[in-house]
């Protein structure tokens, strides 16, 4: 074949490879493009309290051997006067240090056709440490009209990718997450409360461009997609809400060319060792711990008289922040804490093992996942499921789950949102998932009202509440964390 016919081979081969391209994005949904289908949805027939729907809720992750990109793109329908405050804000969130957001759009489009930007005065951002929360507000919300954002995230993060949701807070006509991968990457996943027929992703194929062409370089695509979802919104005694929708949890697994094998998911232990590494970085003062501890034990021998002392000085001695710099932390070293007199629930908690160690007495901290945050996979290593760390004590006759946020926390119980089963000890290559423990003590709330009749007729009341067991751990994070008036 002569040089000639082969790159007008090439070039053809090229363009028949553009047009599937174009082909296949023409299958997505364009931004601010409403076909008429849309606007005429209506209530839908099995959910008939909707105020609101998502039109379409779309994730597409690509993977490359540079980064991963995670493409969103939502569409709301708001449908009656209450849809207006159910849309409400919405909000994206990344993590500054190894992402980068770009091209997000947002706006709502009112009946007549018009366009309403969000502008930038719209959109407000948080950040807690390296975590950026971004929210947004749109225009001219009314029953009728369909709001819509867009945006990507580019990450240089091959591990920890977040879960993708189908099920919302609305209901949810369509909901569809897609995975891009070349040749050389192999993957893990994990779904939840899915349908058994929903439960095998379509699989598409399409050659690598961006590979010499004659290697055979593919591109696989695994799409997943569910429909007709009803909200999952909180109701009394639930834990986290996202335990309860149809999620997918996928994690890159390896990825191996002739020059290199890559294994991104580490083990519990491999983790607990890094964590375990960052704790001992940050806990620059042991000498000073060292002194504290025995100043605050002095004249003690019996080792759980000694923790009930160290609890209640990190309790009482020290103020909880809500407010998060480093991590788990208000402060970049453990220094400032003991400096200030003030952190974070899990500084507090750190310290607390610590002190526990400089006395002589086996502790470690253990990381966990609150039963407001979620539910625990144990089959997916990841520290993003942990939001929390409290402390266990070991004795000769047993131990002890401790948390020193508040100040009036009985010792040895734990905050019934800690109660969640399982959690990570970190202890080095030794790190282990350990159960968490409830104790069987008496919970109960009392209340004695006192009233007082005066001669004039007047009547005065007191009231006095008595709280045990749970009840007690529950009400002080609360009560800590008010004025005593509003308590």
């Amino acid at each position: 074949m002569s040089y000639q016919t082969h790159t007008v081979s090439r070039s053809i081969f090229l363009i028949m490879l553009l047009l599937s391209a174009a082909v296949f994005a023409d299958d997505k949904p364009k931004f601010g493009n409403v076909p008429d289908g849309e606007w005429a949805i209506g209530v839908p027939q099995d959910y008939a309290d909707a105020n609101a729907v998502v039109v379409f809720n779309n994730g597409h992750l690509t993977v490359t051997t540079d980064n991963i990109t995670i493409e969103m793109h939502v569409r709301i329908k708001v449908l009656t006067t209450a849809g207006i405050d159910e849309v409400g804000d919405r909000s994206v969130w990344y993590n500054k240090k190894y992402d980068k957001l770009k091209g997000f759009k947002a706006h709502t489009i009112t009946p007549d056709g018009k366009k309403h930007k969000v502008e930038k005065e719209a959109i407000f951002e948080k950040t807690s440490g390296n975590v950026v929360d971004m929210t947004f507000s749109f225009p001219t919300v009314s029953p009728g009209c369909i709001v819509e954002y867009c945006y990507r995230v580019v990450s240089e993060r091959f591990r920890y990718l977040r879960p993708w949701y189908f099920q919302t807070d609305l209901y949810t006509l369509h909901s569809e997450f897609a995975v891009s991968l070349p040749n050389g990457f192999t993957y893990n996943i994990q779904d939840f409360n899915i349908p058994a027929n929903c439960k095998e992703p379509v699989v598409t194929e399409q050659a690598d461009i961006t590979k010499n062409l004659s290697s055979g370089a593919r591109i696989r695509t695994f799409t997943w997609t569910l429909e007709n979802l009803p909200p999952v919104t909180e109701e009394p005694y639930m834990s986290a809400e996202n335990d309860y929708r149809s999620a997918l949890r996928f994690q890159l697994a390896t990825y191996e060319d002739p020059y290199s094998h890559i294994v991104f998911q580490k083990t519990w232990s491999e983790l607990g060792k890094l964590e375990q590494e960052w704790f001992d970085e940050y806990c620059n003062k042991r000498k000073d711990i060292t002194k504290l501890a025995d100043s605050v034990t002095a004249g003690l021998v019996d080792p759980r008289a000694k923790s009930r002392k160290l609890t209640a000085f990190v309790q009482t001695g020290y103020t909880t922040s809500d407010e998060y710099l480093h991590g788990f932390f208000h402060h970049e070293k453990i220094e400032t804490l003991l400096a200030e007199r003030m952190g974070t629930g899990e500084g507090k908690n750190l310290l607390l093992v610590e002190l526990h160690k400089a006395a002589g007495l086996s502790a470690w901290p253990v990381l966990i996942s609150r039963r407001d945050h979620g539910r625990l996979v144990a089959g997916n290593p990841d520290l993003q499921q942990f939001d929390y760390m409290i402390a266990v004590v070991q004795f000769d006759d047993g131990w002890e789950f401790l948390d020193a946020s508040n100040r009036l926390n009985p010792y040895g119980l734990l905050p019934p949102d800690c109660l969640c089963g399982a959690g990570l000890l970190v202890d080095g290559e030794q790190s282990e998932l350990v159960r968490i423990t409830q104790k069987s003590v008496m919970s109960s709330r009392t209340d004695k009202s006192l009233l007082r009749v005066a001669a004039d007729g007047n009547v005065s009341c007191s009231t006095s509440s008595c709280f045990t067991g749970y009840y007690a751990a529950m009400y002080t994070r609360r009560h800590d964390r008010q004025a005593e008036k509003d308590f």
